[in-house]
């Protein structure tokens, strides 16, 4: 993993979905419609480890915490991890949230956001069924703290 910079119109290309891993129970919920102080979309030891740019704090906290994940808006019951990508490439850019607040910040004039928990388990089965299209993965892109990693990266830290 490493710090970046704002790289936010990397991962702005065409967005896509991914099926695999659901969200938590009773994480499907829109961050829309999410009280922003809700706790349960949010994850302050992540929030913490990227504002000091810890690459082992980050890694620790997506071991032992939790973890927003963009849910991708089908009109449908499905929970899919929304990806994005850029034009002319089949790969995937992932991208992690410290909250769903991290994640309004991004795709401010939105009208529908949706987002899911996910914990280690469940992280590390998307990134193992999805590993040959992800070519990025970044946390809290729209800043100010965004850190970038390798899938692969991501993935060793997850089974440590």
């Amino acid at each position: 993993m490493a710090a970046s910079g704002n790289p936010a119109t990397r991962g702005r290309g065409s967005s896509g979905g991914a099926g695999g891993a659901g969200g938590a129970d009773g994480a499907g919920g829109g961050a829309g419609g999410a009280d922003s102080g809700d706790a349960r979309f949010r994850s302050e030891q992540l929030e913490q480890a990227l504002a000091a740019q810890d690459v082992a704090a980050v890694a620790f906290a997506v071991r032992n915490d939790i973890v927003i994940v963009p849910r991708l808006v089908t009109g449908k019951k499905d929970e899919q991890v929304r990806v994005f990508g850029r034009e002319d490439t089949d790969k995937r850019i992932l991208l992690l949230f410290s909250s769903a607040d991290a994640y309004t910040a991004m795709v401010p004039d939105e009208k529908v956001r949706q987002v899911m928990i996910y914990d280690a388990a469940r992280l590390t089965a998307f990134i193992e069924e999805h590993l040959d299209v992800l070519e990025q993965v970044f946390f809290d892109i729209a800043g100010p703290h965004t850190m970038a990693a390798a899938p692969e990266d991501l993935l060793a830290a997850l089974r440590r």
